[in-house]
């Protein structure tokens, strides 16, 4: 897919240029079309935009927990740590145990399939909204996951806010599957550059918003 880069005035702009936006948005849920990043030049400017969004309630929600709820637990970041840890931890576990269940590979699309798509009621949830890779996804536009056999993956569970290096992952997604709001942050604890994805199985690779090996923190709403 040929994403197409539109600033908040509605003109194009060039993916070499995002490096220079703050915040990055994609999702059709989001912008209206799949193939739109909508870019912004500051948190600011992204939230005037998002008042007037389809998207406005659970951009509001984002920030408001990250104010009341998140932010002030920075002081007590190594119980954070050890609780964001144990839940990244089982979520990797159970992912692949119930993979192994159906013997299949993690990164199979079947075990997609079984987990997420066509869950049941007696299907456990496993991981929603984010998985990611270490490896991009070879064919565009992406039709799974990547196909090396040295891929590792990453599942991050709604409700999630991890330091990304608190699992040995700082800067090394390079790809997603997205099946809900997350926002991938350049650095730890919510800073720096921020990437908006809405997506209800959607695929990408992260290179289309500068975000490359780039993320360091996640919140997955």
């Amino acid at each position: 897919m040929a994403f197409k880069y539109v600033d908040r005035r509605g003109a194009m702009r060039k993916q070499e240029d995002l490096a220079n936006f703050e915040v990055v948005l994609v999702g059709q849920e989001a912008t209206g079309a799949p193939d739109v990043v909508r870019v912004f030049t500051d948190q600011r400017q992204f939230r005037r935009w998002a008042k007037d969004s389809r998207v406005t309630e659970r951009v509001d929600q984002v920030f408001a927990t990250l104010k009341r709820d998140v932010l002030p637990e920075r002081e007590n970041e190594p119980w954070v740590q050890q609780m964001q840890t144990l839940a990244l931890k089982r979520t990797r576990e159970t992912f692949r145990a119930f993979a192994a269940l159906r013997g299949l590979k993690p990164n199979d699309e079947e075990v997609i399939r079984l987990a997420v798509l066509e869950r049941t009621p007696l299907t456990p949830s496993l991981f929603d909204p984010i998985l990611l890779w270490d490896r991009r996804i070879e064919v565009e536009p992406p039709q799974g996951a990547p196909q090396d056999p040295r891929t590792n993956s990453l599942p991050v569970g709604s409700g999630y806010w991890p330091v990304l290096g608190w699992a040995g992952w700082d800067d090394r997604a390079r790809s997603a599957r997205v099946f809900g709001l997350n926002i991938l942050h350049e650095h730890n604890w919510f800073g720096g550059r921020s990437a908006w994805l809405f997506g209800l199985n959607m695929l990408l690779n992260l290179e289309h918003l500068a975000f490359d090996r780039l993320t360091s923190s996640i919140i997955s709403h």
